[in-house]
């Protein structure tokens, strides 16, 4: 039976409003104006773009960080999922005109798609992907460029799935305190560029099992908009 991550805390989602990848949601933008300090489309790709072989994957990007002392790199991903376009990184405007993203990752680039599930009304199913995943939220409000914001309780901002296919929210950390920098950000055409660190303290959603972040750090080119996953 398939295990479905809440749509909140999947990878491909954003821990606030954004629905499931391909599922239906609010207006998303057909495009928006680069910011005033975008990486330029033509600027030399700063992560491995090199597909996965057996699942047909494109990596765009990654997101590094020592979790509890321990270094890791998660890779952040397009493909297909059942014949539908998948990302674990997504992005849409609000009707108010702010920014929301969601940057997600997994262990590896060289995923189990064919094994995958999406429901706008349940979430994603990992299917057989046995590894963590890490979620960055970014709502830089209105306009596309650099901007720091605090991890807190009221705005997590980051969590992290030890086991990306557990049931139910009992097993993912959320972000409590710490810091959330995004160095550069721009927007071409319906695509987004971002990078940026992160660092800091994350819990279960239960409050126990706190969990150190540091040297947190994310480089993603070409996040898809929603509206090019099939969102409204």
């Amino acid at each position: 039976m398939a295990r479905f991550v809440p749509l909140r805390f999947a990878p491909c989602v954003l821990v606030f409003s954004l629905t499931a990848c391909g599922g239906a949601a609010d207006a998303a933008p057909e495009g928006r104006a680069s910011s005033s300090d975008p990486m330029s489309a033509d600027a030399p790709a700063a992560v491995d773009r090199t597909p996965a072989v057996s699942t047909g994957a494109d990596v765009l990007g990654t997101i590094e960080a020592t979790i509890d002392g321990e270094a890791r790199t998660w890779y952040v991903v397009t493909g297909s999922v059942r014949g539908e376009p998948y990302a674990s990184a997504v992005w849409y405007e609000t009707p108010e005109g702010e920014l929301i993203a969601s940057i997600g990752g997994y262990d590896t680039a060289d995923l189990p798609f064919d094994t995958f599930e999406t429901d706008p009304s349940r979430g994603v199913s990992t299917g057989d992907y046995d590894g963590s995943a890490v979620t960055i939220v970014i709502m830089p409000g209105a306009g596309a460029g650099p901007y720091q914001a605090v991890i807190s309780e009221e705005a997590p901002g980051l969590t992290y799935a030890p086991d990306a296919g557990a049931s139910g929210i009992d097993g993912v950390f959320f972000g409590r305190s710490g810091s959330l920098e995004v160095t550069r950000l721009g927007v071409v055409g319906d695509r987004l560029d971002v990078e940026g660190t992160f660092e800091g303290t994350v819990r279960m959603f239960s409050g126990q099992g706190a969990i150190e972040v540091a040297e947190g750090r994310f480089s993603v080119r070409g996040v898809p908009a929603r509206s090019a996953l099939g969102g409204a």
